[in-house]
């Protein structure tokens, strides 16, 4: 198995047993007799190594407590993050400035002027990547600024590397640096999305951004992306959008189904109905 899948068993109509597995890592969710049967016909053909708590997954560090709102768990990447800021100040020389957003306000990068050279393209792509797999895993309120970056990687100038900077030191600055997961109190799809008009000055594209949780206490989708054809109003870019979302909600409404037989949808959004329509 090369791309993420998740696998269950069910028997006399109930749920069992389900893995969530990539690649070689597998997160199994079960009673204790049930997971250790799974474990013990996997460990028949591979060298398996069990985490009874989870405490590492997938680079990213796992904590389990409890507050006032009840038991969560914590996840962070505070040593991966380290290296990406401290890469910029090694390169630079300097210092980062801490900053308390991750790009500057009402600011939209472009691409270099024609002749321009690029600068330091790899050591770029080399920082931006280990930004992207940290944004993926950890951040919720820095997708469109971390689109923004990955959209020069080719050919970066002064102002990209200028952005991820100011990127970085919003990561050093640990103004957001971990995730926290909370058991939700149904099992329900809640999805926001939005749209920016005509976002993109190179081709006038306008952005997409959607975020999706179970009973908005679980994040498991989120993302930032250009919309692929260009439109002609700010409703036209809210369909989309809108469209877009509904596509993430219905896939996962129709695992929740298929998982538990429930059948529990909210959508949210500028316009809502379209959602409504694109799920019936």
């Amino acid at each position: 198995l090369t791309d993420p899948c998740v696998i269950y068993k069910h028997e006399n109509e109930r749920l069992k047993l389900m893995t969530g597995v990539n690649v070689d890592d597998t997160l199994a969710i079960g009673r204790e007799e049930d997971l250790q049967a799974f474990v013990d016909k996997i460990s028949k053909r591979f060298n398996v190594t069990v985490q009874k708590t989870m405490k590492k997954h997938l680079g990213v560090d796992y904590e389990w407590g409890e507050d006032k709102f009840g038991p969560y768990a914590k996840a962070s990447m505070k040593k991966y993050e380290k290296e990406f800021w401290e890469m910029i100040e090694s390169l630079t020389g300097k210092t980062l400035d801490l900053y308390p957003t991750p790009a500057y306000p009402n600011t939209a990068l472009v691409k270099c002027k024609e002749g321009e050279k690029a600068i330091e393209e790899t050591k770029y792509r080399s920082i931006t990547g280990k930004a992207m797999h940290w944004n993926r895993k950890i951040a919720v309120e820095c997708n469109n600024s971390m689109r923004e970056i990955t959209r020069f990687m080719k050919h970066p100038g002064k102002d990209h590397w200028r952005a991820l900077e100011r990127f970085c030191g919003y990561v050093k600055a640990g103004k957001f640096d971990h995730l926290l997961y909370r058991a939700p109190d149904e099992l329900k799809s809640i999805c926001w999305f939005d749209a920016n008009f005509a976002q993109n000055p190179d081709d006038r594209l306008s952005v997409s951004g959607c975020h999706e949780t179970i009973d908005g206490k679980c994040v498991i989708h989120k993302t930032s992306q250009g919309q692929k054809t260009v439109l002609k109003s700010t409703s036209e870019a809210e369909y989309t959008s809108g469209s877009y979302a509904g596509n993430e909600v219905v896939f996962t409404t129709n695992l929740i189904e298929e998982l538990t037989g429930s059948d529990t949808m909210t959508r949210s959004g500028d316009l809502l109905v379209i959602i409504k329509a694109h799920y019936t």
